[in-house]
């Protein structure tokens, strides 16, 4: 028997979810400021959630699981393409928990853009300790800042290091202050636009990973750099992959993209284990470092 706990621990630990019961003791709803995203019907022989869907989803869902999945229970007629019934015995618990996803998201993205703002900012406020300290299997991520001057100021500095990449190498010791500087200032703000995490392993800096938003705080620029003497170890997928999945959790970012150098193998070989894919590919781009002018690739990452 399936445990309706399990499934009500999940909807509640969607950002900003919260459990209400307007209609009753049942149905069991899960809302985001206000709208309802998830409605549960917690009976021991027959229980069943009603999720939030596009219309093209609920119909992909109906087809692929017609015994499961039926039309929004207890919706009015006008209602129903927009939601979704699953008879949970009848369905496997990771296609329930994506569509779960897709409830919540939909329900997001109902939102204008500015209170989506709104709510990401409030949850920046409410969760800011998740993002000072990232920890995987072998790292941990930290805001950079000046105390990291020396480690920076090595790779950053370094043409090998950095000979496909668009803003490096830094020239002076002054530009990798005011870059520290900046970063430390970011980190500052009531909603940074842009973070930058240094990689540690073992308590020594061997890199730097960041993200930065657009205006409308939707899609992440991903970007990192490993110090080459740290090449071929996968830390730079390991930090990227760890900073998705925290502004994902926690600040509701569900898009990614990321460029490079065509010349960039071991970058590109990173976008593709991170699930993203190539959406462009055109000339223009002049590295720093060299005169010559090469192609760049775009990734993009939709979750």
């Amino acid at each position: 028997m399936f445990d309706v706990k399990k499934l009500e621990q999940y909807c509640s630990d969607k950002r900003g979810a919260y459990r209400d019961c307007p209609f009753g003791e049942i149905p069991i709803c899960y809302k985001l400021n206000g709208k309802i995203f998830a409605q549960i019907y917690p009976d021991k022989n027959d229980c069943k959630i009603t999720l939030k869907c596009t219309k093209e989803d609920g119909e992909f869902f109906r087809s692929l699981y017609p015994d499961a999945v039926v039309r929004g229970y207890h919706c009015p007629p006008s209602q129903q393409p927009y939601w979704n019934t699953v008879y949970i015995e009848k369905i496997p618990d990771y296609e329930l928990f994506k569509m779960i996803d897709l409830a919540y998201k939909r329900v997001f993205y109902k939102f204008s853009q500015k209170v989506r703002r709104e709510l990401r900012k409030k949850f920046y406020s409410e969760s800011k300790s998740k993002f000072t300290e990232i920890k995987t299997k072998r790292l941990t991520l930290k805001p950079i800042g000046t105390e990291y001057f020396e480690t920076v100021f090595n790779y950053s500095t370094d043409t090998e290091n950095t000979k496909y990449m668009f803003f490096l190498p830094y020239e002076s010791k002054e530009e990798v202050m005011d870059f520290l500087r900046n970063a430390e200032n970011e980190w500052e703000k009531e909603l940074p636009e842009y973070y930058e995490f240094a990689v540690m392993l073992n308590n020594v800096q061997i890199g730097a990973v960041s993200v930065y938003f657009d205006k409308m705080f939707e899609c992440g620029e991903l970007a990192w750099i490993i110090d080459k003497r740290y090449w071929g170890n996968g830390y730079a997928y390991e930090a990227s992959k760890a900073v998705i999945e925290i502004f994902v959790k926690y600040l509701s970012i569900f898009k990614y993209v990321s460029q490079c150098d065509s010349d960039n193998k071991p970058s590109i070989r990173v976008m593709e284990k991170l699930g993203m894919n190539l959406s462009e590919m055109y000339g223009g781009r002049k590295n720093r470092c060299s005169d010559e002018i090469k192609q760049e690739c775009k990734y993009e990452l939709y979750l």
